[in-house]
């Protein structure tokens, strides 16, 4: 199909590629972008998604965070992709999926209970009490703004103590010079064999490439070899040669790192309308509905490989959830519960009883969701007591549906990174090197 598509729109890739190459270019030429007067390093794609990039802003993140001393701050920009409000905005608790986006809502709580878990290790540990609490992780600042250049002025102005930002994503956000970038690319599916949209699924052509400072290989065997390292760079040098790179001219040059991604086990949560890494962890062999609404469903499928999935609730990257999936899911958990088999024609082990599980990202859009859901119910239950109406149908629709929903065990998982062959010191020291010679 891939092939097929390829050929059929092979000149409309073309002419896309193109139009991005000639855009990237003439901000070169006419000194268009702009260089922020703080350190940022750009986390990019050429692929339009789907290559590890959140999971990878989180590791550095904290890879980062260790280095540097405790009266620097890091923040994390995002332009907050599939969120339904505009500008420069902070994230919070307060906020939702439909504000501020899947992927920095995630970001935020996973890197904040980092933090408050970090700090409670520290003040178990503590014997002086006199230590200062600015020595302690604070609050992680991340914010979301499709204006990178403004969203960082916005963040200078309410944070001076920021010293240095990650930007999630922006590659192709030209107005921006930034420190530097890293691109993310999958082992098995390197930007330098695909072609731009329509006809394949690249941004622009490989050879913007060109302008990045490291490429991060993602996906890559935990077990892979230096040689077969070694072997991989050589075909992507030979595949950036046709498509007029000199390999050793760029900056990526000796600057190509491989990293491994793993699943954790699915750790259960106690509220929907929370979210918790420190929940029981999902007994191996479980039943599972799995739940997923991303680009590439193949990793998650494999590593959930040891429990049993009697159904795959299969939606596109960044969707919605409604009420109307909340009572899909309701209805398949008490098929699956009623039947001998699963749709595998593999035969259901009761006693193992079922949870939904879902991805840490997809966690985000539902327990936001719920989060909406019980608001809902609050306004209703207030309308009903200040009107004195003894019921309410949609009400007692509502809570009826969440009520089951919630009775259902729902576990999370996400993705870990490792960087291969112990290069992570080099990975963080060529970044840091380059904000200290700034």
């Amino acid at each position: 199909m891939r092939g097929i598509r390829a050929i059929l729109l092979f000149p409309l890739g073309i002419i896309w590629g193109i139009v991005a190459l000639i855009k990237r270019w003439l901000y070169v030429f006419l000194k268009l972008n702009h260089k922020p007067t703080i350190a940022t390093w750009v986390i990019g794609n050429i692929h339009a998604g789907g290559q590890g990039k959140t999971p990878t802003i989180i590791a550095l993140y904290e890879w980062l965070r260790n280095e540097i001393t405790s009266d620097e701050e890091i923040a994390i920009l995002s332009r907050g992709y599939g969120r339904k409000t505009k500008g420069y905005r902070p994230v919070t608790t307060k906020e939702s999926a439909k504000s501020v986006g899947d992927e920095p809502l995630e970001i935020y709580y996973t890197l904040n209970q980092m933090a408050e878990s970090k700090n409670t290790t520290a003040d178990i540990q503590k014997t002086n009490t006199s230590i200062s609490s600015s020595t302690e992780i604070g609050r992680t600042s991340v914010f979301v703004c499709e204006d990178r250049i403004h969203g960082i002025s916005e963040i200078q102005k309410a944070n001076p103590s920021v010293s240095f930002i990650l930007l999630d994503d922006g590659f192709q956000h030209l107005n921006l010079s930034a420190l530097g970038s890293i691109i993310l690319t999958k082992f098995d599916d390197p930007f330098c064999n695909d072609l731009p949209l329509p006809a394949g699924n690249l941004r622009e052509f490989p050879c913007a490439a060109k302008s990045a400072d490291i490429i991060l290989v993602t996906h890559s065997s935990s077990k892979m070899s230096l040689t077969q390292a070694q072997e991989w760079r050589m075909r992507f040098y030979k595949k950036m040669q046709r498509w007029g790179i000199k390999p050793e001219k760029a900056s990526w040059f000796n600057k190509i790192f491989f990293a491994s991604y793993s699943s954790s086990l699915p750790i259960e949560q106690k509220s929907l309308t929370s979210y918790s890494s420190e929940g029981n962890h999902l007994a191996i062999g479980s039943n599972i509905i799995l739940i997923t609404g991303i680009a590439h469903t193949s990793g998650i499928v494999n590593a959930l490989s040891d429990y049993n999935i009697l159904h795959h609730f299969d939606y596109a990257d960044h969707h919605p959830f409604s009420k109307v999936d909340l009572e899909k899911w309701r209805i398949k958990y008490n098929q699956v519960m009623n039947f001998v088999t699963n749709d595998n024609n593999k035969p259901i082990n009761h006693d193992n009883n079922c949870v939904l599980v879902c991805t840490r990202k997809d966690y985000m859009r539902i327990m936001s969701l719920f989060q909406e859901i019980e608001l809902e119910n609050q306004v209703l239950a207030s309308s009903k007591e200040n009107l004195q109406i003894e019921h309410s149908p949609i009400r007692d629709s509502s809570n009826r549906l969440s009520g089951d929903i919630m009775e259902i065990p729902f576990y999370v998982c996400h993705s870990e990174i490792e960087i291969l062959f112990n290069e992570k010191p080099k990975l963080i020291n060529t970044i840091l090197t380059r904000k200290m010679n700034d």
